[in-house]
Parts: structure tokens; C-alpha cells; sequence
């Protein structure tokens, strides 16, 4: 069994021809790198297995076949799982697998055949946070086919990263094309306001989030009334609390802009993502 020495360390594996993962060095040499070409999937693997299996392999197929991927995700998805068991049973990691267009050629491909890579770290589960979010006005999420996958051309959410960093602010609010709430700068956003929650809809060319998926089912399951839709800031804005989720677990936002929020925790959404 290998083990990772330590929390800072990445292992880059590439799938070869014979379907196994090898170590690679040279991450530049394929077409996701080349042209963000591809799809990606970041999970958590917590001792034997993927965590949220389900919704995972749901949208790498669904990612797939808007791009035109080739490629069987269910049986893919069960040989990472495999060999990430026999590599680091026992481990609790992240795990970043990459799909991307494998065939020669330009902006056009030759082919839609896939090649897949691996990038694998540490895990370890960060108990929620409350941050102070702005609300971005410089640039909106594009409204394209794709906009719900999780691609692997992510300038946009690079340049969040950076636009909050620069703003000295914890969180990012982003925009559609509309001027509705979309997203935040790595995670999907929900509110609640009178018992009931609020997440924008999918119109709004938001990433279809595991987490999201997770949230949503869990508050249906409890008859916890859940709205999905296209809203105006001013209406997070009068929230009671607002917090924000990804597949790592959930954060309390404590303010976006000058108003602020209750932070009180929601354990029982928290509990989906405690290891």
C-alpha cells in the first residue's frame, strides 16, 4: 500500500493504453491542458470508497455527453475506484479525476476518445467557517450548453479567485448574464429566509454541484421547503442566513457587502460531509 508522506504532496497518474494508471511527470502533453478539452470530477475518497458515488458518476456522464466525450463512465468510475482501494486503502483523500479528449488535432479534434489522469491528496474535513462575501459586478457566468459541467477551462473561476483575493474579501458572489445570482467563487450558493431555502436554478449557468444535489435531496427527504429559481441580489440580501456548498462540505456566509447574515449552524446539512 502506498502512502502519501505528507499533506502537502500531489501524485499526477495517467491512464496508459493497457487501462492502468501510471506516474507521469509530464502533465502538458494532452489537450485538456492544451484546450481545457475535458471534464473533471474532484471526490472524496474516505477509506474504501467515493463518497457520493451516485451523483459523480451522474454528472461525468452527463458532462460527457454534452462534450462529446467518449467513454464508459460507470465502469471508468469503478476502475478509479479500484485502483485508488489498492493504492491508499484505508486513507481519506482528494481526489481530482480528470477526463479529457485524448485524440491529435488542432481546436478540432480527430477523434472523441478520452484519456483520464488522476491528481491525489491528502483529505482532511474542515469544519464550516463564516466568511464575508462581495457580490462581483466585473464579470458574469456565460450562459453556454456546457455551463453546468465541471470543465476543464476554468478561467472564469480563476479569475474569481483572483478578483477576490484582490478585493481582500473571503468569498465571491457571481453573477449570470441576467444580473441573477449564480454561484460563489468555488461552490454552489443557498439562502434561507422564513424556513425556506433558496438556490439558483440551473437557468443560471451554475455548476451542477454534487454538494447542491446532496442538499436539495436531503431537504426534500425532511419536506423542508427547497425553491430553485432566478433571483436578484437584493433578494439574498434579505436573507436570514446564507451559506455556501461544495463536495469538502459547507461554510456560513457572515456578511456580503455591508449586510449581514446569521450563522448559526445547520447541523443537519453540516452532517452530510462530516468524516
Amino acid at each position: 500500500m502506498n502512502k502519501l508522506p505528507s499533506e502537502n504532496d500531489t501524485v499526477f497518474y495517467l491512464r496508459t493504453e493497457n487501462g492502468q494508471f501510471q506516474f507521469e511527470n509530464n502533465e502538458l502533453t494532452n489537450r485538456g491542458c492544451l484546450f481545457g478539452d475535458g471534464i473533471f470530477e474532484t471526490m472524496i475518497f474516505t477509506w474504501t470508497e467515493f463518497r457520493f458515488a451516485t451523483q459523480h458518476i451522474y454528472r461525468a456522464t452527463k458532462g460527457c455527453q454534452m462534450l462529446d466525450l467518449v467513454l464508459n463512465v460507470d465502469e471508468a468510475f469503478s476502475l478509479v475506484e479500484l485502483f485508488v482501494k489498492e493504492k491508499y486503502d484505508g486513507q481519506i483523500l482528494r481526489v481530482r479525476w480528470n477526463i479529457f479528449r485524448s485524440s491529435k488535432g488542432k481546436y478540432t479534434p480527430i477523434s472523441n476518445d478520452t484519456q483520464q489522469s488522476l491528481i491525489i491528496e491528502p483529505f482532511c474535513y474542515l469544519s464550516p467557517q463564516s466568511k464575508v462575501a462581495f457580490i462581483n459586478e466585473q464579470f458574469s457566468v456565460p450562459n453556454l450548453p456546457w455551463s453546468n459541467c465541471k470543465t476543464l477551462n476554468a478561467m472564469l473561476y480563476v479569475q474569481a479567485g483572483i478578483a477576490r483575493k484582490k478585493a481582500g474579501f473571503e468569498e465571491i458572489i457571481l453573477l449570470d448574464t441576467q444580473g441573477h445570482v449564480c454561484e460563489a467563487g468555488a461552490a454552489n450558493l443557498f439562502w434561507v429566509k422564513d424556513g425556506i431555502y433558496y438556490t439558483p436554478s440551473l437557468k443560471t449557468s451554475c455548476i451542477e454541484g454534487v454538494s447542491r444535489c446532496v442538499i436539495i435531496k436531503k431537504l426534500k427527504e425532511l419536506e423542508i421547503k427547497v425553491l430553485e429559481g432566478e433571483y436578484n441580489p437584493s433578494e439574498v440580501l434579505k436573507a436570514d442566513l446564507v451559506f455556501t456548498s461544495n463536495v469538502t462540505g459547507i461554510h456560513y456566509i457572515s456578511k456580503i457587502n455591508s449586510t449581514g447574515f446569521n450563522i448559526e449552524p445547520v447541523e443537519f446539512l453540516e452532517s452530510l460531509f462530516m468524516i
